[in-house]
């Protein structure tokens, strides 16, 4: 489902309760003022609007469901299958979750994909999470950390192997506790850089 959702400042002094001063009058009036100003139906920019809004409606349809117990059609393979695991990469994200519903808690983890062995081939650090809540322990969350992990943020070192016949297998070892990383807080995302420009 594709929301479309134009949001409008509140004019200063305008509260929910009724407004105070004649707030409300004055927001009144600017969003009268910001309707008017919009495009009559009809105009170009008017149908490029539409024109743009069908299209995105039509791409959303386009695109099916795919999941345990829908038939892809024959002759298509998976696009993506996950193969973390497989490669290495055993990292589970803790999101903190302790029922007061923070905003933080249905975001996504952050990570980075950087070389910092230096030999050319990217490896992934991964942000981890902490409980969330002032004064909150491991023991009150919804759901667990992975037992005997810490919950700190990952380091995973690619060691791609190149075979005699071209082909390769990718392979991430965890390489947090010797690099000296020891991260334990909420992390959202992270960013790299050659800070001191030595390639």
């Amino acid at each position: 489902m594709v929301t479309f959702v134009r949001s409008r400042p509140v004019a200063a002094g305008f509260h929910a309760g009724g407004g105070s001063g004649g707030g409300g009058a004055a927001a009144e009036s600017r969003h009268d003022a910001e309707r008017r100003a919009e495009p009559a139906s009809g105009t170009i920019l008017w149908q490029l609007r539409r024109a743009a809004a069908a299209a995105g409606l039509a791409a959303c349809s386009i695109v099916a469901p795919v999941g345990p117990g829908t038939a892809q059609p024959a002759g298509t393979g998976e696009w993506f299958s996950d193969r973390a695991a497989a490669t290495g990469l055993d990292f589970v994200h803790f999101n903190g979750m302790s029922g007061e519903y923070y905003s933080a808690e249905i975001m996504g983890p952050g990570g980075a994909l950087l070389d910092f062995d230096g030999d050319g081939d990217l490896d992934v650090y991964l942000v981890q999470g902490q409980m969330l809540g002032p004064g909150r322990t491991l023991e009150q969350a919804l759901v667990a950390p992975p037992a005997g992990r810490p919950v700190t943020d990952r380091l995973y070192r690619n060691d791609l192997e190149i075979h005699a016949d071209g082909t390769r297998t990718l392979r991430f070892t965890d390489v947090t506790a010797g690099s000296g990383i020891g991260v334990a807080s909420y992390g959202m995302g992270a960013a790299t850089g050659d800070f001191d420009d030595d390639g």
